[in-house]
């Protein structure tokens, strides 16, 4: 016999079974967090239930999936990938989709992560047993608006300063597109 994970669920009848029920896993999923797991999976397992529960799982029933835009093959988007839980993609990336024809009431997009080269690396050191080096121009449009975005912050910025005004929201956004800029110019790699 295999090992049971988790807590021992009672049978489900009614609401009030679920919510007995729901209130074991929440109190053994708290313990893990704080107990079985480092600070920083912890936080981010936590970020991951509260988007999903707030924003994915209340919208499904009612998501107008009709709404959304077919995306060519070849496209970039951003998408969020969830929590990783082994050595798949987590998170917020960019990816690159792979479908030739989505249709719009198709629930799924099929995309491949992209990511930056890590610091240090060039494209020679990728493993391409799994990895594909994209090249340096694959964000081009992303990295023109990034440019034109860092201009206008620089000059609000200045226009700030001269007005003697605070302007440390901006200087935390410029700083954020700057090292998304360093990121894009590093080279892609799906």
């Amino acid at each position: 016999m295999g090992k049971i994970v988790g807590v021992y669920l009672d049978k489900i009848e009614d609401k009030k079974d679920l919510e007995g029920n729901i209130d074991k896993v929440l109190a053994q999923l708290k313990d893990t967090l704080l107990n079985n797991m480092n600070m920083d999976k912890a936080t981010k397992l936590l970020f991951w239930l509260n988007q999903w529960g707030a924003d994915y799982l209340k919208n499904e029933n009612d998501f107008d999936y009709m709404s959304l835009m077919r995306y060519k093959r070849g496209s970039i988007v951003r998408a969020n990938f969830g929590f990783k839980v082994g050595s798949e993609q987590g998170g917020l990336h960019y990816a690159l989709v792979l479908d030739n024809k989505n249709h719009k009431s198709n629930k799924v997009l099929m995309v491949v992560p992209i990511e930056s080269l890590p610091d240090g690396k060039s494209h020679n050191d990728i493993n391409e047993d799994y990895e594909v080096f994209l090249g340096y121009g694959i964000f081009k449009d992303e990295i023109a608006y990034i440019e034109k975005r860092i201009s206008d912050l620089e000059n609000k910025i200045s226009k700030l300063k001269e007005d003697k005004k605070d302007c440390s929201k901006k200087v935390r956004q410029l700083k954020k597109f700057k090292n998304e800029l360093i990121s894009l110019n590093k080279g892609s790699v799906a």
